[in-house]
């Protein structure tokens, strides 16, 4: 049975198309701007692929073997055809090893061959979803402090390991595996799996509050004179409207880093003046 975990929800049992689905389903590089992260996984008791999305059609992909006991990730980025190839590999079981260049990552610690159960602490059985998720909001947050991990992009590729981390730190054990294989019982599992789903979306929470933090400083400093430079910039190259691509271009010629936030709005304002400036001649 195949398993597939979409921007932190799981769908249970999932075909090919349904996959294929998911990703045709992300938004297209028209809708979105650099740094949009998506994380896409599909699992069985085998193995795992996580496929992390950050730029347009760049994808990170790492590997887990369940059986063996190693994990490992693609060392170069892949596109989304890319993406798509390997999904297919997955549920047709054809190796695609010798493909990519491969690095080995840390061992991950599963169930004890001879299928014996890991015991979970008392802690942790007794708790409620809301304590342990203070408890792995408060863990993962230290160690992305700690190895200097960016909370827009970085912690989002490194997700799974940061959680599997506070598992272990637990005494948990592997609690993914024993999810799938089943080893724990079904109200300890959605226990388990909200206290995740609840630290993501602190994260998530965090992560659009600095944005908009940071957009609503841009918008008062920033963006009004880099309006008029662009207009004037989009006049001089004789364009009556601006791409987002042109607006990359222009940000990249005067060396200027933008929040997504601020491009969007530079974008939309920039169109904006150059259609009324049209209609007045």
């Amino acid at each position: 049975m195949v398993k597939m975990c979409i921007g932190g929800s799981e769908k249970g049992e999932v075909e090919l198309y349904d996959v294929l689905k998911a990703v045709d389903e992300l938004p297209t590089e028209e809708e979105c701007n650099d740094e949009i992260s998506f994380v896409l996984e599909i699992y069985d008791e085998k193995e795992m692929f996580h496929f992390s999305r950050f730029q347009r059609d760049s994808w990170h992909f790492a590997y887990d073997d369940r059986l063996e006991n190693v994990s490992y990730e693609v060392v170069h980025p892949l596109t989304t055809n890319d993406v798509k190839k390997l999904i297919e590999m997955f549920f047709n079981r054809i190796d695609w090893k010798k493909m990519y260049s491969l690095k080995r990552l840390e061992t991950i610690e599963y169930i004890p061959k001879g299928g014996k159960k890991m015991e979970i602490p008392s802690e942790i059985k007794s708790a409620s979803a809301e304590a342990i998720a203070e408890k792995m909001f408060k863990f993962i947050k230290r160690y992305t402090i700690s190895l200097g991990l960016d909370i827009e992009t970085d912690i989002w590729n490194e997700w799974r390991r940061l959680v599997h981390m506070f598992w272990i730190s637990e005494g948990c054990g592997n609690i993914e595996d024993m999810i799938i294989l089943g080893t724990l019982d079904d109200d300890l599992s959605l226990k388990l799996m909200e206290a995740e789903i609840i630290v993501r979306q602190r994260f998530l929470k965090e992560k659009e509050d600095k944005e908009k933090e940071r957009f609503e400083k841009e918008r008062k400093e920033l963006l009004p004179s880099l309006i008029k430079e662009c207009v004037e910039w989009a006049r001089e190259k004789g364009f009556n409207k601006l791409t987002k691509q042109d607006i990359e271009a222009f940000l990249f010629e005067k060396d200027i880093e933008i929040s997504k936030l601020a491009r969007r709005g530079l974008y939309l304002m920039v169109n904006v003046e150059l259609k009324s400036k049209i209609r007045k001649q």
